[in-house]
């Protein structure tokens, strides 16, 4: 008996605790109870707004735009003279004279090899007089006849046609002499001018010469030119005799004008050697603007006046066409635009802008 009532407590406490755990198990549930880790609620992104856009503006406005050459150069002596050799083949035998010696017009300043040429003038002296002295015998030989015979007839008709040949042949053995002798002459350098010697060749004793080749220069101290070296050979193609540029000597600006480019030089080698080099004249230097002193030099080749002008890296060019982009109100906007002059600096727009236009620069 008493088992019995044990059994039966023990079956009544396993209910209970079966119906309180499967309360607790709905009460979980219901309340989201840690039997599962809670999620945690997804945040939405904080709004930000976005910064504002800021461009490097060029105000468009109308000024003047060029492209000009400058430079340094040199004051030289003006008046010069180039010595030179008319014919090809020659050799040089000896320069008398050293850069910087005073000379007077018609000295002596160097020679060439003309042993060739003294000799073929002995031989044709030699054929001249021959000539000469064949004509005069033939002429005693008719005197004679003519004394002796009192009608000649065709032996006198012949005989002044022999002469006529006979004077013919000296007549060209004397222009064939006279030829020599000049040729010999021009073997001799001579100065054509009062002055200095300013240039000699680098050539040698029994160097070849070619055709007018330069062999000196003398030149007048008594004006000044100015020697002008420019670097970029392509920019001397714009500058031709009678150009006019500005001389700045002493922060003083003075007018003078191009009298010498490489065009003017005869022989292509010469050409190339002075392929920089100008020669401008100008008046009015004062009294300590002496030999080797250094001037500035400019000249403007191109330029447009009160015009549309940008800086070049605002400019774009893309499939052929140019550009510009322009701030219209907050936003960019782009534009066709047409160009002029222009340099590394800055671009002439001759259509597609207009004064007030904010450019924006690259």
């Amino acid at each position: 008996m008493h088992l019995k009532t044990v059994r039966s407590s023990a079956r009544v406490l396993v209910r209970i605790f079966s119906l309180m755990l499967v309360s607790f198990i709905i009460s979980s549930f219901m309340a989201g109870c840690s039997l599962f880790p809670k999620e945690e609620e997804v945040l939405a992104p904080p709004l930000v707004k976005p910064a504002d856009v800021k461009y490097n503006i060029y105000v468009v406005k109308r000024r003047d735009i060029l492209n000009k050459i400058s430079g340094m150069g040199t004051l030289i002596y003006a008046t010069s003279s180039l010595i030179n050799v008319e014919f090809s083949g020659s050799r040089l035998k000896e320069i008398d004279v050293k850069d910087g010696d005073k000379v007077v017009k018609g000295q002596t300043l160097g020679q060439l090899m003309n042993d060739d040429i003294l000799q073929n003038i002995s031989q044709t002296e030699n054929e001249l007089k021959t000539a000469q002295l064949k004509m005069q015998l033939n002429d005693l030989e008719m005197q004679d006849t003519l004394e002796k015979a009192s009608y000649m007839g065709p032996e006198e008709e012949k005989y002044l046609l022999g002469k006529q040949i006979e004077q013919l042949d000296i007549d060209n053995v004397q222009d064939r002499l006279n030829r020599l002798k000049s040729q010999y002459e021009s073997t001799f350098l001579k100065s054509p001018i009062n002055g200095v010697v300013t240039m000699i060749t680098s050539k040698k004793k029994g160097d070849i010469i070619d055709s007018f080749e330069t062999l000196m220069q003398v030149s007048d101290p008594a004006k000044l030119i100015i020697d002008w070296q420019l670097s970029d050979t392509s920019k001397v193609m714009s500058i031709h005799d009678g150009t006019i540029v500005d001389v700045t000597y002493n922060d003083i600006v003075y007018k003078g004008t191009v009298v010498a480019t490489p065009a003017d030089f005869v022989l292509e080698k010469d050409r190339q050697n002075f392929a920089q080099t100008v020669r401008v004249n100008v008046e009015g230097l004062p009294d300590d603007a002496i030999e080797g002193k250094s001037v500035t030099l400019s000249y403007t080749y191109e330029k447009s006046l009160n015009t549309i002008v940008v800086p070049a890296s605002s400019v774009i060019m893309e499939l052929g066409k140019q550009f510009v982009y322009v701030l219209d109100g907050s936003s960019k906007r782009e534009l066709l635009v047409e160009t002029g002059i222009s340099n590394p600096a800055e671009v002439e727009i001759t259509n597609g802008l207009k004064e007030g236009d904010q450019v924006i620069i690259n």
